[in-house]
This record gives C-alpha cells, sequence and structure tokens, in this order.
C-alpha cells in the first residue's frame, strides 16, 4: 500500500476525531492491525478500505490520492454503541467453552462487536503486560484459536493458567508469549507445544481511579 494511502488515512483520522478503538471494532480487526494500515506495514481488504472511507466521511479516491477533492466526501458514520458483552474475572486453566463459566459484569461495546458475537471481556488480574495493560483493567478479546506476529494473546501453554502475552515469531518453528514486563516470565515455545488461544485482544478499557 502506498505511502499516500497511509498519510491520507490517518489524516483522516485525526480529522473525524475519531478513536482507534472504534475503528478498529468497525472494521472487526485488532487496534495494532489499524495502526499497521497507518504505517504502511498492512493492507487492508477491499471491504474495509470501504469501510474506511464511510467511517472518515471521505471517498476511496481520497485515501489512495487520487483526488483533492473535499465534495466526494459523504456524512460520518460513527458506530452505534447499543449492547453489551460478557465480562469475566478469570478464565480456570483447561475450560474449553468460556460461555460455560460464570461471568461478573457486563460492558458496552460497538454493534460491530455485538453482530458478530464472538466477543468477551476480561479483567487483568496482575501486572505482567505493563505498561500497556495493568492490573484491573478490562480487554475486550475477539474469540479465535490463531493469531498473528504482535498480536496480544489470551492463552493457555501446557494447560497451564490463563495469560495475556504478545505472540513473536523468534523462528520458524518457535514462538515466544512475551510479558511486556520484564519481572514476569516469557515462554518460548515449539508450534507444536500444546499452546490454546482462547482470542486476540481487541480493545483495553481503564477506569479512571
Amino acid at each position: 500500500m502506498s505511502n499516500i494511502f497511509s498519510e491520507n488515512l490517518k489524516k483522516s483520522r485525526l480529522n473525524s476525531g475519531m478513536k482507534v478503538d472504534e475503528i478498529a471494532s468497525s472494521l472487526g480487526v485488532s487496534q495494532q492491525t489499524y495502526y499497521n494500515y497507518e504505517s504502511g506495514n498492512r493492507e487492508p481488504s477491499i471491504e474495509n478500505i470501504v469501510v474506511l472511507a464511510k467511517l472518515f466521511g471521505v471517498s476511496a479516491d481520497y485515501l489512495f490520492g487520487m483526488t483533492d477533492d473535499t465534495d466526494t466526501k459523504i456524512a460520518p458514520q460513527t458506530p452505534i454503541k447499543e449492547s453489551t458483552i460478557k465480562v469475566y474475572e478469570k478464565i480456570p486453566a483447561g475450560v474449553k467453552d468460556i460461555d460455560t463459566i460464570p461471568y461478573i459484569d457486563e460492558i458496552e461495546v460497538s454493534k460491530t462487536m455485538v453482530e458478530d458475537d464472538s466477543f468477551f471481556g476480561l479483567i487483568i488480574s496482575d501486572n505482567s503486560m505493563n505498561p500497556e495493560y495493568f492490573d484491573g483493567d478490562t480487554v475486550v478479546v475477539k474469540k479465535q484459536s490463531f493469531a498473528e506476529n504482535g498480536d496480544d494473546v489470551v492463552v493457555s501453554i501446557n494447560q497451564g493458567d490463563i495469560q495475556i502475552r504478545r505472540v513473536q515469531k523468534i523462528a520458524n518453528d518457535i514462538l515466544r508469549f512475551k510479558a511486556l514486563n520484564s519481572s514476569f516470565e516469557s515462554i518460548n515455545v515449539p508450534l507444536e507445544s500444546n499452546v490454546r488461544i482462547y482470542g486476540v485482544v481487541y480493545e483495553m478499557r481503564r477506569v479512571k481511579k
């Protein structure tokens, strides 16, 4: 994807005043993936380019630098928040279906997330991912059993405790599940290891104290 697209994408986001978590949830991608669009490290699908143009009230031609004409703008479409997802305090080791365990709260999310029906909330219970996530923060997670390099995942390794770690591919057959806080252990595992990914973190909610 061209630098022009990335630059115009970022400019359009800033002009719209929209938050990255809202944009990412409307696209069905993680915040990190969206930032990769703006940096030029990843390319959005054609479908998501159309969604981005609608969200920011611009044309796809404008994003690609084919026109500077602001008359091509359409009314911005801000995601409508109208329902909730379940929030869990802890996921027991070995659990197969998250929907079978008790939840302690609900949080409001975008219409896109509700319609997808594969998101849940999880309360952070330690400081292993400082300084990005803190004890007591709530992360919104998309249920899926795979992840891309750089994703933050809810994971269990060798049927151990469920943790949030950042995925790093360090060799063709080795993955690192990295704790951002150096006081906590990062784990390197072969691809064939007993690793269960429950989902990928899409956004974080923090209550001001």
